[in-house]
């Protein structure tokens, strides 16, 4: 065995790398049929309305839409009085109760010029003498318009200063304070018109 007694570190490089070669070559050739199967499996998930990612795509649409008719159902509680309820609480936080206000049902109007569609209309009683602040008047107005998949526009709002609805013909002071009752408040929201 003279070829390993004069085996010195560079001739031990040159045969250890003739003996990893053929292994290296089949790693590659492996790797190399690996990336050909992952690249057919991607050709058949992208194929238009057949493909894997489409209907993953279609699935999580119909997720979606299960997922905005159960918040509907959740934040308006089936009916308009129930969302305006919910939004009158949230607004207040609890500082205005229930026998404090009540919420007229749903009545339809006919939109002027327009046969094709139709008004739904809302309107909030509050009882005479409940005196608010103006910034939670401006929150509830926002709120029952922004909040929740329900779709509601204020289409009336009266508010009179408790302060100068006392003092009848005279002229108001320079400055008043913040306490306001609410004479009207009415939403809106727009539906295509009933079929006839």
């Amino acid at each position: 065995m003279s070829l390993f007694r004069d085996m010195d570190l560079y001739k031990g490089i040159i045969l250890l790398s003739l003996l990893l070669i053929p292994g290296a070559l089949g790693f590659v050739f492996w790797v190399q049929g690996e990336l050909q199967a992952a690249q057919a499996a991607v050709a058949v998930a992208e194929r238009p309305r057949t493909g894997e990612i489409e209907k993953i795509g279609a699935l999580q649409r119909q997720f979606e839409t299960v997922d905005q008719n159960a918040a509907s159902v959740r934040t308006s509680g089936g009916s308009p009085a129930v969302y305006f309820q919910n939004q009158i609480t949230t607004s207040s936080k609890g500082t205005i109760g229930a026998n404090d206000y009540e919420v007229s049902p749903e009545k339809t109007s006919a939109v002027p010029g327009r046969r094709d569609a139709q008004d739904q209309l809302v309107s909030i009683n509050f009882r005479k003498g409940l005196v608010l602040p103006r910034a939670l008047i401006h929150a509830l107005v926002f709120n029952c318009e922004s909040a929740g998949v329900q779709v509601w526009k204020l289409r009336r709002l009266r508010v009179s200063n408790v302060e100068i609805a006392k003092l009848r013909n005279q002229a108001p002071p320079q400055t008043v304070a913040d306490d306001w009752e609410i004479g009207t408040l009415e939403f809106a929201r727009r539906k295509p018109a009933a079929q006839r």
